[in-house]
């Protein structure tokens, strides 16, 4: 079977890595063919693979035996020698994807979005042989371009990409009001997160932050956009505090730029490394940034310029989103600042220089 590029990627709801790789299916310039190859699946891949639409095809040959997954995985992974490989945040890979090693792909890239502290300091073997036997390793900040440059043979190979997405302006199927669709008032003030399900993205903060927020401030709500590995879990926590009602969980594959432009502020709660595609979403479409404050998000967020970068504690989080809310000429000045500095074809133009020096 040939195809132009294949992309690896680690589980289904890896969001940051599907979001620049529907971007890059997105380009009207090229007529590449994409394929997409799922190590894990979490749920159902149906509505995935209608968000990533026609021109891409989606594999996923998860099984919970190792040892079978791991030859599925090889004689899948030999019909894509003459593809471009893309391998998506390497350092997640569980071992029994240990084929991907065999590659004698014309050429092989890693991508690294948000890896966690875990990901940095104790990568995995499997991990740390595709970073070093990659021609290129582009990486979502400076930050993480310091860091990984030490872990790979050639540090010229290392390349800072901002992330780039594509998203529908609206969805058919979907409600073009989020208030309406959530059953609440047209006067509740929405604050969105996106990202996915999983420790280091650190989502209970928001929770914690709707009963912070509800003792100084009307009518706060929080909506969760994203899946993985802890959406039960976070369920669960949801359910388990007093201002459950003002927490909403949503799939990714259901947001549209006319649902997120509804949306007072986007929060991200995690200090990363790298770039969120959740910021970068939010910057394009002029929604005002709160987040944590680390050196990934300060390279896109200029406190009080573009958004607001806080502590990584709730009650610190919070102060800065009761700024937003309380200010919205700051609010507006913010998002309009932010979205100034947003390029996607810039994007695009590196993205597939990378791929094809």
């Amino acid at each position: 079977m040939n195809c132009d590029y294949l992309h690896v990627v680690p589980t289904t709801t890896a969001l940051d890595a599907l979001f620049q790789i529907r971007a890059l299916i997105s380009d009207k310039e090229t007529t590449a063919t994409h394929h997409v190859l799922c190590l894990t699946k979490t749920n159902t891949t149906a509505p995935l693979q209608q968000w990533l639409g026609h021109q891409v095809e989606l594999h996923c040959h998860y099984t919970k035996s190792p040892w079978i997954h791991s030859l599925k995985l090889l004689r899948h992974f030999r019909q894509f020698q003459s593809a471009v490989t893309v391998f998506w945040d390497p350092a997640q890979y569980p071992l029994s994807a240990f084929p991907l090693l065999t590659s004698k792909s014309t050429r092989c890239v890693s991508v690294m979005t948000l890896p966690s502290s875990q990901d940095l300091q104790f990568p995995t073997m499997l991990g740390q042989r595709i970073l070093q036997h990659s021609h290129r390793v582009i990486v979502s900040s400076d930050t993480l371009l310091k860091k990984i440059g030490a872990g790979v043979s050639n540090h010229q190979d290392v390349i800072h990409i901002q992330p780039g997405f594509t998203m529908p302006d609206t969805l058919s199927e979907s409600c073009h009001n989020l208030r309406n669709q959530l059953g609440l008032k047209p006067t509740v003030q929405l604050i969105g997160c996106v990202g996915e399900f999983k420790p280091q993205f650190r989502l209970k903060e928001s929770i914690w932050m709707a009963d912070i927020l509800q003792k100084v401030k009307g009518d706060i709500h929080f909506v969760l956009f994203g899946d993985g590995s802890q959406f039960e879990i976070l369920k669960r926590y949801r359910d388990q505090m007093w201002q459950r009602e003002r927490i909403h969980f949503v799939s990714p594959w259901k947001m549209s730029a006319e649902l997120l432009q509804q949306l007072n502020c986007m929060l991200t709660p995690a200090d990363h490394d790298g770039q969120a595609v959740g910021m970068r979403i939010a910057q394009a479409l002029g929604i005002p940034n709160v987040a944590a404050r680390s050196d990934g998000n300060a390279e896109l967020i200029h406190s009080g310029e573009t958004g607001l970068l806080a502590g990584t504690d709730a009650g610190s989080l919070a102060k800065q989103i009761y700024f937003i809310l309380n200010e919205p000429q700051s609010a507006n000045q913010f998002g309009h600042q932010a979205a100034l500095k947003y390029e996607h074809p810039l994007f695009l133009n590196q993205f597939n220089q990378a791929l094809n020096p």
